[in-house]
């Protein structure tokens, strides 16, 4: 299973989008529950956390729920965007982007659209003492192009509301760092390619069907495809790691352990598919302990364990 789910997407992002909604969750609404097609076990790992706030929340479902894939910073933001487009009951590509722009919605209010011919920036967020924010577009670069930076300095904006400082929003005060993400799940959410998959389309097709760029749009195939690929490459490290003989297995498994969770140590070893998750889903982990298992065997034996 992977973290989250299209369910789990569609509740954290609710949740992260609307304040309202968010204290329910952490209440465990049985009717608010009752709204989602969740399994067995999501449903289980979410009645056992107890959370003061939502961020606290995915916390506890990361370390209940085998099979989370990326960052915590980059499912949130997939969440993020999928509530978006749950709250402004968008279905289908391509994303109306300006539309999100004309209705004022929590988190945006009093944000508004300006078109200019900005020169060296495409896009800009731009706020004043009175409270009113904009994004003031280039009208003059392809349309596709607008729509890809306006959705960018709607993550500005975001990081910029009340509502990121209510939810203590990783790294909202240097929003750029993940504007160009949140664009791309906004634009394109990875549901909606997964969507695709059984079709026989070019990529200009592609492209043309989100409205967005050809490069943005390859882009974001390499991203959701690729986490197919990482969940390989973890998966044949933590092989690996179980095939060592004690105590070196234990040493490994307890290194592993203690670099992918936050909690205090548990005594008890990790299973081989909770290490090929913490694996999968932490870049820095895999390449660290893949260079370490490699130092430590050295010319005895090689995994051909891959380079990502």
């Amino acid at each position: 299973m992977s973290m989250p789910t299209t369910a789990l997407q569609a509740l954290i992002g609710a949740a992260l989008v609307d304040r309202e909604f968010c204290n329910e969750l952490l209440n465990k609404s049985p009717t608010l529950l009752a709204r989602f097609d969740l399994t067995g076990e999501e449903l289980e790992a979410i009645l056992t956390i107890e959370a003061d706030s939502i961020l606290e929340f995915v916390i506890g479902l990361r370390r209940r729920l085998v099979g989370k894939k990326n960052s915590m910073e980059t499912e949130l933001i997939e969440c993020l965007a999928w509530g978006l487009l749950q709250a402004y009951d968008i279905e289908k590509p391509p994303v109306p982007v300006h539309e999100i722009m004309r209705r004022s919605f929590s988190p945006f209010e009093r944000l508004t659209l300006v078109e200019l011919n900005l020169g060296l920036y495409d896009a800009v967020y731009r706020s004043s003492l009175d409270g009113s924010r904009l994004i003031a577009v280039d009208s003059t670069k392809p349309y596709p192009v607008q729509r890809v930076s306006i959705a960018r300095e709607l993550y500005v904006a975001f990081c910029h509301s009340s509502r990121a400082a209510e939810l203590d929003w990783p790294r909202r005060k240097q929003p750029h760092i993940h504007s160009d993400l949140f664009s791309r799940c906004l634009l394109m959410p990875a549901a909606w390619i997964r969507e695709t998959r059984g079709e026989i389309i070019s990529l200009e097709n592609l492209a043309a069907r989100f409205d967005v760029p050809i490069q943005t749009m390859a882009q974001r195939l390499s991203e959701v495809n690729h986490s197919h690929h990482r969940r390989g490459l973890g998966e044949s490290l933590a092989e690996a790691l179980f095939s060592l003989n004690d105590p070196w297995r234990n040493r490994f498994l307890d290194l592993v352990a203690d670099r992918a969770t936050d909690k205090a140590k548990d005594s008890r070893l990790p299973t081989r598919e909770q290490v090929a998750v913490w694996l999968s889903g932490n870049q820095a982990l895999y390449q660290d302990v893949r260079y370490m298992l490699n130092a430590w065997q050295g010319p005895r034996k090689s995994y051909g364990l891959q380079q990502r």
